[in-house]
C-alpha cells in the first residue's frame, strides 16, 4: 500500500493520462515524429507494473561534496541523452511506442528536492520509489534525477523506466555522465577481449547466453530442462508471506534500507568457502537468506526470482540499448542446522546451479517475449506475471558497476552507488547487489506492509558477520 501522498500523485496521473496522451496522438497525426516500437520486454514491464509495483528501477549516487543539479542535468544530456533515441523521446502507451518529437525537451528532468537532513533521506527515496515518473505526463522522456542537498555534500536518485532498457544497458548508460567514461569504456573492450576464445573456437558476439558454443540439439535440451525446472518451482512452492498476514496493520509504503559493508576481494573469499563452484552471486544470495531466516522462522527455503543478462552482464558492441533479460525462478535455501559454510554450498548447488548457463533466462525472455507481442491480450499481461513471479518471495539482481575504482561528475566524487531493485507485482522484496570498483553494497526494498527492509538489512549484515567468521577472516 502507498502512502497517502504518493496514493495522490497515482491517482493523479491515473486521472489524466488518457487526456494526455490523446492530446499527444492528436499532434503526431500532424507531424512527421520518428516512432519506434518498444522491445516486447519492455512492453511486458510496462503493461503488468502496477501503481503500488512500478516497474522503475532507481540508482541513489551520493557525492562527497555539493553538486549543482544544472552541472548534473549538462551531464546526463550530454552523456546519456544522445546514446540511444528512446532517452530523448516520449513514451505513447497505447501504441507502446517511443515518440522522438520532444526536440529541445527531450533532456532528462533533474529536480531539485531541497535541503534536508540525511537522516530523512531514507523517507524520501521512499516516497520516490513509488511515484509516477514526471515525463509520464507527456511531456519528456521517461527517466529522471531528483537531487537531495545535505550540509556538505549531495545526493542524486536516478530513475528510468524498464520499457526503456534493463539494468545492464541503464548502468553502462549512465557511466557515460561520469568523467571517467572513457576508462570506462576501454575497460569493457578490454574485458571483452579478454573474454573472446581463440580464433578457432570463437564464440559469435551475437549469440546471447545459453546458445554460444553449444550445438543447436544440446542448446534445445538445455532450454527444456530450464523450462521443466522453473515449472517444478512454481509447482512446488508455497509463498510464506501470502495470505492472512497482508491483513495485519502496518505502516504504508515501500521501505527501503542500504548499506555498504564488505570489500569484493573479501567476498570472493567467503564465497571459496562453500565449495569451489560458490561465487559472489552465491554468497550475495546466502546473506538475503539468512537475512529472512528471522522473519519466515522454520521455513527450508523461499522461491526467488533473478534477473538474467543473456550477454553476460555487458554491453557489447553492435547490440542495441534495450531489454535483455530473462527471470529465472529458483529455491532459495534459507540457514540450517549444518553451518554456515553448508549453506553457501547449498545457495550454489540451487541458486547457482539454475543460473549457470543461461538456459533459463533465456526460457524466460522468450516466453515474456511471446506474451507480450504475440499471444497475450494486453489485459491478461499482468496475470501470466503473477502465475509466474507470483510465486516468489523475493527479486534478487546484482548489478556489476563500472570498473574503476572512483567515478566522479563535473570533478566531484561519487561516495556510494545504491541501486534499488522495484519487485514484480506480487513480490514483497526486491534485493540488490552493486560493485564498483573494490566496494559491494546491499540494498533492501520491500513491501512495508510485510516487510521492514531496515531489519532485514540488520539481519543480512549480521549474517555475513557470521560467514566472515566461519571462513576465519
Amino acid at each position: 500500500m502507498l502512502s497517502v501522498a504518493a496514493r495522490a500523485a497515482c491517482v493523479r496521473f491515473a486521472a489524466g493520462a488518457s487526456v494526455v496522451t490523446a492530446a499527444h496522438e492528436t499532434d503526431a497525426a500532424h507531424c512527421d515524429a520518428v516512432r519506434r516500437k518498444m522491445t516486447p520486454i519492455g512492453a511486458f514491464s510496462l503493461l503488468s507494473e502496477t501503481p503500488a509495483a512500478p516497474s522503475i528501477p532507481a540508482v541513489l549516487l551520493t557525492f562527497k561534496a555539493p553538486l549543482a543539479a544544472a552541472d548534473l542535468k549538462d551531464a546526463l544530456t550530454a552523456g546519456v541523452a544522445p546514446a540511444s533515441a528512446r532517452f530523448r523521446s516520449r513514451v505513447d502507451e497505447r501504441a507502446l511506442e517511443f515518440v522522438d518529437d520532444l526536440g529541445p525537451a527531450a533532456a532528462p528532468f533533474v529536480v531539485e528536492r531541497g535541503a534536508r537532513g540525511e537522516a530523512a533521506l531514507p523517507g524520501a527515496v521512499a516516497e520516490a520509489l513509488t511515484a509516477p515518473l514526471l515525463g509520464r505526463d507527456g511531456a519528456g522522456p521517461w527517466w529522471e534525477a531528483l537531487v537531495f542537498d545535505h550540509a556538505a555534500r549531495t545526493s542524486v536518485l536516478l530513475r528510468a523506466h524498464h520499457c526503456l532498457a534493463d539494468g545492464v544497458s541503464l548502468a553502462s548508460l549512465f557511466a557515460r555522465a561520469t568523467d571517467q567514461a572513457e576508462a570506462i569504456a576501454a575497460a569493457v573492450d578490454a574485458e571483452i577481449a579478454k573474454r573472446r576464445r581463440p580464433r578457432g573456437e570463437r564464440r559469435r558476439r551475437s549469440a546471447p547466453r545459453g546458445s554460444r558454443g553449444r550445438p543447436q540439439g544440446a542448446a534445445a535440451a538445455a532450454r527444456r530442462r530450464g523450462a521443466l525446472a522453473m515449472l517444478r518451482v512454481v509447482a512446488t512452492t508455497r509463498a510464506p508471506l501470502r495470505g492472512p498476514r497482508r491483513a495485519a496493520p502496518r505502516r504504508a509504503g515501500p521501505s527501503p534500507g542500504r548499506a555498504s559493508s564488505a570489500t569484493r576481494r573479501r567476498g570472493k573469499r567467503v564465497a571459496a568457502r562453500g565449495g569451489d563452484k560458490a561465487t559472489v552471486n552465491d554468497l550475495f544470495a546466502a546473506i538475503v537468506g539468512g537475512a529472512l531466516r528471522d522473519v519466515l522462522g522454520d521455513a527450508a527455503h523461499v522461491t526467488c526470482a533473478v534477473p538474467v543478462h543473456l550477454y553476460g552482464g555487458a554491453l557489447l558492441p553492435g547490440v542495441d540499448v534495450g531489454n535483455h533479460i530473462g527471470a529465472v525462478l529458483a529455491r532459495l535455501p534459507l540457514p540450517g542446522g549444518d553451518g554456515a559454510a553448508a549453506h553457501v554450498a547449498r545457495v550454489s548447488r540451487d541458486v547457482g546451479g539454475a543460473l549457470r548457463g543461461g538456459a533459463g533466462a533465456l526460457v524466460a525472455y522468450g516466453a515474456a517475449y511471446v506474451a507480450a507481442a504475440a499471444v497475450l491480450p494486453r489485459r491478461l499481461v499482468p496475470y501470466a506475471l503473477g502465475g509466474s513471479a507470483g510465486c516468489a518471495t523475493v527479486a534478487l539482481t546484482n548489478v556489476r558497476g563500472p570498473p574503476v575504482d572512483g567515478l566522479s561528475i563535473r570533478g566531484v566524487p561519487v561516495e556510494a552507488v545504491v541501486p534499488f531493485l522495484p519487485p514484480p507485482p506480487g513480490v514483497p522484496l526486491g534485493v540488490a547487489l552493486a560493485t564498483v570498483g573494490p566496494d559491494a553494497t546491499i540494498s533492501f526494498n520491500a513491501d512495508a506492509s510485510l516487510l521492514d527492509a531496515d531489519a532485514l538489512l540488520a539481519a543480512a549484515l549480521a549474517y555475513y558477520g557470521e560467514l566472515e567468521r566461519a571462513a576465519g577472516i
